[in-house]
């Protein structure tokens, strides 16, 4: 949580200073536009500030990374998860099939992201199958956060990339600081971290 909100200060601080520097920066000079969208589009000339906030945006990414991994690979804790995201594959390949638990309710519900789990049960094997598997398979569930983050990330990059092949001036358009600055965004996210870190699926 504190990791969280000092995320949320430190954006918000880094889109001020970019929100004055834009504003102070005159674009209206047709050849650095041209050399902007020849050099494959960076939302800014990086020198100076920008660069070293792109490269902190980048490693605030990174600690969130480390801290989705280590998380996934942690024991479960939480109801949910021993009751039947992780039970349920237990269960399943226990008996060698997918079918109808009539003591555990929840395992009767539709389960997708739970598979992951239940793959790695089977391709694992073993007496300690269903424990290494139920770990991957956990492992896999948090590390989806970082995969949606790269995909917003991606997303906001080309989005203002093809805006300023379409003649947009590029004080109006999202380079890589705002890239890595969405992906970010929802890394920090505290409800994305409580339930990916735990072995729920809200996040996926």
């Amino acid at each position: 949580m504190v990791a969280a909100l000092a995320a949320w200060l430190a954006i918000a601080t880094i889109l001020s200073l970019l929100a004055s520097k834009a504003k102070a920066k005159s674009l209206d000079d047709a050849t650095n536009r041209s050399y902007e969208a020849s050099e494959g589009f960076a939302g800014f000339l990086e020198s100076g500030i920008e660069n070293r906030i792109r490269k902190l945006l980048m490693f605030a990414c990174g600690l969130f990374v480390i801290h989705y991994f280590i998380s996934g690979v942690m024991p479960p804790l939480e109801f949910d998860v021993l009751e039947y995201h992780l039970q349920a594959p237990k269960e399943f390949w226990q008996q060698g099939s997918i079918t109808f638990l009539p003591h555990n309710i929840y395992a009767n519900m539709p389960l997708g992201a739970e598979m992951h789990a239940l793959a790695w049960m089977t391709l694992v094997s073993g007496n300690d199958g269903w424990w290494y598997g139920a770990l991957i398979g956990k492992l896999i569930i948090s590390l989806i956060v970082p995969l949606t983050a790269w995909l917003i990330g991606a997303s906001i990059y080309v989005e203002g990339k093809r805006a300023l092949s379409q003649g947009v001036p590029a004080e109006r358009c999202v380079g890589l600081i705002g890239a890595w600055g969405g992906a970010l965004v929802y890394l920090s996210l505290p409800g994305i971290s409580e339930v990916s870190q735990f072995g729920q699926i809200d996040a996926v």
